[in-house]
């Protein structure tokens, strides 16, 4: 057989290796996920943990997530310590930590009052929203605490008001995708 006999059958070689090619290169690009000390949760495209640490190695752990780009305000920060206290006792430590931070200290925060008992996912929490101002831009934020088998967990979630409508996505997904298994 010559090579002009050839020519139509390594054509439909090729348009099958191409076909082949382009199906198996086109996957969706595979999420990341913090997962440690039986936490998880995944982390929204176009965001970046920025800090993770032990405290004091056996105290508890913290976590800051933030959405990577100039001018962009979304943030999660995750906290949790290893005993199981109040919810409400560990969220007004973290609001008492919030407000005293060097970075809000003077930007007259504002905390609504404590809503007990409502559901995140399969958690019962509590919580409460906040309102700052930050380099002349309103932000507001939610605190969310629950207790998690023998551990206490505080999310906050923060974002300008003049980006929410994009920022509440990637903090939608962190809360849905949210688990705790610890053994």
């Amino acid at each position: 057989m010559s090579i002009i006999q050839q020519m139509p059958k390594m054509k439909n070689s090729l348009i099958w290796a191409f076909f082949f090619v382009a199906l198996f290169s086109c996957k969706k690009p595979q999420k990341n996920t913090f997962s440690e000390h039986g936490v998880s949760f995944t982390i929204p495209e176009g965001w970046v943990i920025t800090q993770s640490e032990n405290i004091n190695d056996t105290l508890g752990f913290f976590l800051t997530c933030e959405k990577k780009g100039m001018n962009e305000s979304g943030m999660f920060t995750l906290s949790w310590i290893n005993q199981e206290v109040s919810k409400e006792e560990f969220l007004l430590l973290l609001k008492k930590q919030l407000s005293q931070n060097s970075f809000y200290k003077n930007t007259g925060i504002l905390f609504n009052e404590i809503q007990p008992i409502k559901n995140l996912g399969h958690f019962q929490v509590s919580s409460t929203g906040f309102v700052t101002q930050l380099s002349g831009l309103k932000h507001s934020g939610k605190i969310v605490c629950f207790n998690c088998k023998g551990r206490t967990l505080g999310l906050i979630f923060q974002t300008a008001q003049e980006d929410e409508e994009k920022n509440n996505t990637g903090f939608e997904e962190i809360q849905k995708s949210f688990v705790c298994n610890l053994p």
